[in-house]
């Protein structure tokens, strides 16, 4: 008798540890995505206002704190193109086509049920080309994660080209990857990439209308389209 109580004794106490247990972690993940949230709200909304190098005011980012966008880690960022499902956004904050698009991209996640859009920033991580003062082309090489997103999304990117010190056009040898790009994955797979804003959009500093935004809102429902296992009414 007594043994079957101890028996059953230490598998309460298993139960209540397990349960516990997850409940921390549930918490702890909540929580960093609380973090996650607020840190792109805060990021973003700093530079309202803000005058740029060239004189120009940085676009308006209307935001809230409860938005949808994730830091991504690049191990992550290699989980998802490897089997996992999900949207990835490529930015940064300073970028002014970005900050026309964050919150159109943010509302159209909600509207269809998102639970988070990836979200990793690239200024820093991409290759850079200039000329020297021989009019030679010089490349600072990208980080090993650009790399690899460049063969990731290689066959939906163009090949870059820049122009040299007379003028002229100049092949890089290498594809780009602009900003803002959203990739939506499905089980590996890229479904769709989206580069830029809408083709009526000629100047980034010019906040989208609400007729462009709506163009713009379509194009990523259509996208999130793709992801989806079961249609239901949102095809």
């Amino acid at each position: 008798m007594k043994k079957d109580f101890l028996k059953y004794y230490v598998i309460g106490l298993f139960i209540i540890c397990l349960v516990c247990t997850s409940l921390v972690l549930f918490k702890q993940n909540n929580t960093l995505e609380e973090k996650s949230n607020t840190k792109f709200h805060d990021e973003y909304t700093s530079y309202n206002g803000k005058e740029t190098s060239n004189g120009k005011i940085y676009p308006e980012v209307t935001i809230d704190k409860e938005n949808l966008y994730y830091y991504i880690s690049e191990d992550e960022i290699k989980d998802l193109f490897d089997n996992g499902t999900g949207v990835l956004y490529l930015g940064f904050p300073t970028c002014p086509w970005c900050r026309n698009i964050v919150s159109v991209l943010n509302e159209a996640g909600k509207d269809y049920g998102i639970a988070k859009i990836n979200y990793y920033n690239i200024k820093e991580i991409r290759s850079n080309y200039s000329f020297d003062d021989a009019n030679k082309l010089v490349k600072t090489d990208g980080s090993t994660l650009y790399t690899y997103l460049l063969e990731k999304l290689d066959s939906f990117l163009e090949d870059y080209t820049i122009l040299d010190n007379d003028g002229k056009e100049i092949q890089t040898g290498e594809k780009r990857i602009y900003a803002p790009t959203v990739v939506f994955i499905k089980n590996g797979e890229i479904k769709q990439v989206i580069e830029g804003t809408v083709d009526s959009q000629k100047d980034p500093y010019i906040l989208l209308n609400d007729s462009q935004k709506e163009e713009l809102k379509n194009k990523y429902l259509e996208a999130f389209n793709e992801l989806a296992d079961l249609c239901g009414e949102k095809c």
